[in-house]
């Protein structure tokens, strides 16, 4: 994990490693909240990449303060 913040903006990094024998592909609500309460609180001041590779899911997240 990975955080960075300076005069006008904060800067997430998080990069987890799948586990093999957890293929649980519910599709929860958790993201759709996130991006949800990213867009009422920072609406057009936030990036937020979430890539699903085959080993690792990665997360990043830029907001302008």
């Amino acid at each position: 994990m990975l955080i960075e913040v300076d005069e006008a903006h904060l800067h997430f990094f998080m990069q987890n490693k799948k586990h093999t024998n957890n293929r649980d592909e519910s599709g929860g609500i958790g993201l759709n909240n996130v991006k949800r309460r990213l867009d009422l609180l920072y609406p057009g001041k936030y990036n937020l990449d979430i890539r699903d590779e085959r080993d690792t899911y990665t997360v990043e997240l830029s907001l302008v303060l």
